[in-house]
């Protein structure tokens, strides 16, 4: 075997304090028996006894003659005769592998004797077998008080399984993730080229025929066409806002019935057109006025109303009720239909991002996969909750509900009875925009409001204008990506002109960069607010009313 150079004590010192990187060798631990030796094989035992690494020493054939603290701590047992006593009952029957535990130990063992030393994994158990212990072991042939023993190093791997299983686990998300990502730029790939040829094929016909009232109705099927795709792009750009934790609420004063018959009449060609049964049910203790974001509570019944439409075959019956969650200040919405109905599979991952119904299912009733997502995050974060009961082929309920406020005090109908002015005479606003037919669009829609509009054509005109006659100018719009200097960089001239009107004429971004960092972008550089194209009247309406009405 060899002489050790080093005392027996410090060996055995350093073999135990390295034991979990594996440090022992393949020699025997040596403890001489003579009578000097009889401190060191106390010291021995008493850094078997400190280590904080569970240790154990049997007998050649499995008798055990002692443990540390360690190692009763591990085992959740309370002394050492307990331990010897009870040590086959700690471990099961059979190991994960499906060999008998003590047909594996006894092979273990023999290659410690054989070589030295065994190093492997063992399940362990507490007495009660209701806590499984997965361990790396290492097995020491060694010489212990003149008798050959072999020492255990034990050590728990439970939170290091725990940590490779949530790793694991996170790879596999991450794959099906992707997955999924790609199955959904398949089928959006899909539901925006749809839209595009058929706006394309629309201007075809019109541009090639001189029957009036053909024109006119390719030119309704461009509007009808064009607004699908908006729809689609603007769901995209929610879930940008989403991930990006940049989607924003603004609670109001709303008649909540009035804002159910507008929903209602938005679908109602496409219910007519099936010939579906609709009701809409109110219960008597939902409040006429409530305060909550208008905007994000008709997105999000639309959502559902309009998946129920679409999933509902000809004649079929669709309800929306409208409760009190509970009779306390919780609205609960329910969207029922007699529909396809949805499986258990595909419910459980109904409200996942990328994630869409089966390939059959979404080639034939089309869908970018956004709506129910976004509608979850916008209610999770309005403080609700929305859950699906539905049986494959029988129908679905979507159940959602959104906490609200109830009246301020305020006269809520007060903006009903204000007719918003559409006249800006006296007003004149800079344009700066490269693109002529985008300066066409906007004139159109501004020109009957008495708006005189100056244009620019690029960021540099525009910076020179301003800087001659500041005075002229009421507001700016301003393009992002534009040659010589872009919007950006014009704003930041602008606002560093050596002029009063220079710091407080209202610069508004007009431009189709609309992620959250343009956004964020457009307002470091001194703009007011943003506008994305494709421009919807409506918004820039309220921003000349937000910025002229006290000029």
């Amino acid at each position: 075997m060899g002489k050790c150079k080093i005392s027996a004590w410090e060996f055995s010192y350093e073999l135990i304090e390295n034991a979990d990187e594996g440090g022992m060798g393949k020699y025997m631990t040596y403890i001489p028996t003579n009578s000097t030796s009889n401190m060191e094989e106390e010291r021995f035992r008493a850094v078997i006894e400190s280590s904080p690494t569970a240790l154990c020493i049997t007998t050649e054939t499995g008798e055990v003659i002692d443990c540390n603290q360690a190692t009763l701590d591990l085992f959740q047992l309370s002394t050492k005769d307990e331990y010897r006593t009870k040590f086959p009952l700690l471990s099961p029957t059979h190991q994960p592998c499906g060999t008998p535990s003590n047909e594996k130990m006894a092979s273990v063992v023999q290659e410690a004797i054989t070589t030295g030393t065994a190093k492997f994994e063992w399940m362990h158990q507490t007495l009660d077998e209701k806590t499984c212990i997965p361990c790396s072991v290492v097995l020491k042939h060694a010489i212990l008080a003149g008798k050959m023993a072999i020492i255990g190093y034990i050590r728990d791997l439970r939170e290091q399984k725990e940590i490779q299983a949530k790793l694991e686990e996170a790879l596999r998300k991450e794959r099906e993730r992707g997955n999924a990502k790609s199955r959904f730029l398949s089928n959006m790939s899909h539901e925006m080229r749809t839209p595009l040829n058929g706006i394309i094929g629309m201007t075809d016909i019109a541009s090639n025929t001189d029957d009036v009232i053909k024109k006119d109705n390719c030119i309704d099927n461009i509007k009808i066409i064009s607004n699908h795709l908006l729809g689609i792009v603007n769901q995209v750009l929610d879930m940008a806002k989403i991930e990006a934790g940049k989607l924003t609420l603004h609670s109001t004063p709303i008649m909540i019935r009035m804002v159910l018959l507008e929903i209602t009449c938005i679908l109602s060609y496409q219910i007519d057109e099936k010939a579906l049964n609709f009701t809409l049910e109110v219960d008597d203790d939902v409040p006429s006025t409530v305060v909550i974001d208008k905007l994000r509570l008709t997105q999000v019944i639309t959502n559902i109303l309009n998946n129920a439409v679409k999933f509902t075959t000809k004649g079929g019956n669709i309800s929306l009720k409208l409760a009190r969650y509970k009779k306390e200040d919780i609205l609960c919405i329910e969207v029922e239909d007699d529909g396809i109905g949805i499986s258990k599979e595909t419910e459980s991952r109904l409200f996942e991002v990328f994630e869409q119904a089966d390939a059959y299912t979404t080639h034939q009733f089309g869908g970018s996969g956004l709506g129910l997502p976004i509608s979850k995050q916008i209610i999770e974060q309005m403080g609700g909750s929305i859950w699906v009961e539905s049986e494959l082929g029988i129908g679905s309920k979507f159940i959602f509900t959104m906490p609200y406020l109830t009246d301020t005090g305020d006269d809520i109908y007060a903006p009903l009875q204000t007719i918003v002015s559409r006249t800006y005479s006296g007003h004149t606003v800079l344009l700066a925009e490269d693109i002529e037919i985008n300066r066409e669009i906007i004139t159109a829609q501004l020109e009957k409001t008495g708006l005189t509009i100056d244009y620019a054509e690029d960021g540099e005109q525009a910076l020179q204008m301003f800087s001659l006659a500041p005075e002229r100018y009421s507001l700016i719009f301003m393009d992002l990506s534009m040659p010589k200097m872009d919007g950006i960089s014009a704003t930041r001239a602008i606002r560093k002109l050596d002029m009063p009107t220079a710091k407080t004429i209202p610069i508004i971004a007009m431009t189709a960069n609309v992620f959250p960092d343009d956004i964020d972008a457009c307002i470091n550089a001194g703009m007011n607010t943003h506008l994305g194209k494709p421009l919807e009247i409506e918004r820039i309406f309220e921003v000349l009313d937000e910025f002229l009405k006290d000029k």
